[in-house]
């Protein structure tokens, strides 16, 4: 289990977050968060099919979700999981800005 703050974004359509890890909670960040829109979660994480994405002008994104979606319809041993979809913005140390996607497609085995 990982604590994370959570960031509320304004896009409705896709309800985004950001999260950023936490390795030690003190009272401190705790009394912090109760004065701004800010949540501490437990999040446990779970099964996922993951791959990574270009980011910039010529960007992949939407289509390499589209390739991870496809591989779960054609796949016989897994249906979507339940739990939190994510994306990982990957940086490249001495760079500033985003330089890819690690994409992360939650999944869970079909019971037989």
């Amino acid at each position: 289990m990982a604590n994370v703050l959570s960031f509320p974004m304004n896009d409705d359509e896709f309800g985004y977050e950001t999260w950023a890890m936490l390795t030690n909670i003190s009272e401190g960040v705790i009394t912090e968060t109760q004065n701004r829109n800010i949540t501490i979660k437990d999040y446990d994480g779970g099964l996922y099919v993951t791959t990574e994405a270009t980011y910039g002008p010529d960007s992949n994104l939407d289509k390499v979700w589209n390739s991870l979606h496809y591989w779960l319809m054609q796949n016989q041993q897994y249906n979507y999981g339940e739990h939190q979809w994510l994306e990982e913005h990957i940086t490249k140390s001495g760079e500033g800005g985003f330089h890819s996607f690690k994409l992360f497609l939650p999944i869970q085995p079909i019971s037989n």
